[in-house]
């Protein structure tokens, strides 16, 4: 004979399929809200894409061959002395200042002549002529380069050049020549420059001197052009030019003493009949 259950197990196995029916279409429906939920989360949220800024500009620095370099490949003398931080920009530029005062440093007049300005050759030639640039440039014992620019924008060269006896500075101005060359300028010099060239830029310094002494200069003439008149002789005074020393430059330069014809002043006899 067959046992029966209770009546409330069947009753409770007979809901319960209901009950897990329920429970999982609720957590389903769950589920699928949450997960709308989220998904319009995240495309708020979502991060907005940047450009990246642009590179900065390539910075093209040009290169320039070491002096010592340069002066190895072209056969430059010893005595040329030229500091990297002094040297010109461009290989073009350093290669011609050592040529040129390696003609100068060797006494070589023809190679030194080619790269002068008409008016310097000319001087050149005369001091070729009765050996003086033989005798001087035979003296030379270094010669310390320092280049820059000059007001004007002209690259430029300093140049102290070392002798048994003392130093003699020059400057010359460069300017292409046309024809892939370039050509020296011979600048004057200013009185006792070796003692007041000062700071590293010589080329500057060397102008400012230059303009400071044009400025002497040109007061002097004024003071020159100036009528004088003698009030001591009275009515018969003379007017005569005044008589300036020469010009900062010395010789050849500035106004030069004893020009002029002088006026002597008349007699005055106060004894003689009015």
């Amino acid at each position: 004979m067959l046992k029966q259950r209770p009546r409330h197990v069947r009753a409770t196995e007979r809901w319960l399929p209901g009950t897990l029916t329920v429970l999982l279409v609720s957590a389903g429906a769950a589920l699928g809200l949450a997960g709308c939920g989220n998904s319009d989360d995240e495309e708020v949220a979502a991060p907005i894409a940047k450009k990246a800024p642009p590179p900065p500009p390539r910075v093209i620095v040009p290169t320039v061959t070491p002096v010592s370099a340069l002066m190895a490949t072209h056969g430059i003398d010893e005595r040329i002395e030229m500091p990297e931080q002094f040297a010109p920009s461009t290989d073009e530029s350093r290669v011609a200042v050592l040529k040129f005062f390696d003609a100068m440093v060797k006494g070589d007049s023809t190679g030194l002549g080619g790269m002068l300005s008409s008016t310097d050759q000319d001087e050149l030639s005369e001091l070729s002529e009765d050996g003086t640039f033989e005798a001087v440039t035979s003296e030379i014992g270094t010669i310390q380069i320092r280049t820059g620019m000059t007001p004007l924008g002209d690259e430029a060269a300093v140049a102290i050049i070392q002798t048994y006896e003392d130093f003699q500075p020059q400057l010359w101005r460069m300017e292409p020549d046309g024809f892939g060359g370039t050509t020296f300028y011979s600048a004057p010099t200013p009185m006792n420059v070796m003692e007041q060239l000062s700071g590293d830029n010589w080329i500057q310094s060397w102008y400012q001197l230059l303009e400071q002494e044009l400025a002497i200069a040109l007061k002097l003439d004024e003071e020159v052009k100036a009528p004088q008149r003698d009030l001591n002789k009275g009515n018969n005074a003379s007017i005569s030019e005044g008589r300036g020393g020469g010009g900062p430059g010395g010789p050849g330069r500035g106004r030069q003493p004893g020009r002029g014809p002088t006026i002597d002043p008349p007699s005055f006899d106060p004894s003689a009949p009015g």
